[in-house]
């Protein structure tokens, strides 16, 4: 409500069609905010675990070439 207040200037009714808007306006802006914040975390997740997998083969291929000598 405060932020509601900031934005317009004064304080607005809950009722009002513009206090609807941006609150409307403001939901979605959150939703689009936690969506890249997922995305963000997927990718990081991804990029670990591929990491981990090319260390684990690396390891693999030395542990290999040392039996061959």
């Amino acid at each position: 409500m405060e932020e509601v207040r900031r934005h317009f200037g004064y304080t607005v009714d809950p009722k009002d069609e513009r206090f609807q808007e941006l609150l409307a306006k403001k939901e979605k802006e959150q939703k689009k905010a936690m969506k890249e914040a997922r995305k963000l975390e997927k990718q990081n997740r991804n990029l670990e675990r591929l990491q981990s997998k090319e260390g684990k083969s690396s390891q693999e291929s030395k542990k290999e070439s040392e039996i061959d000598d």
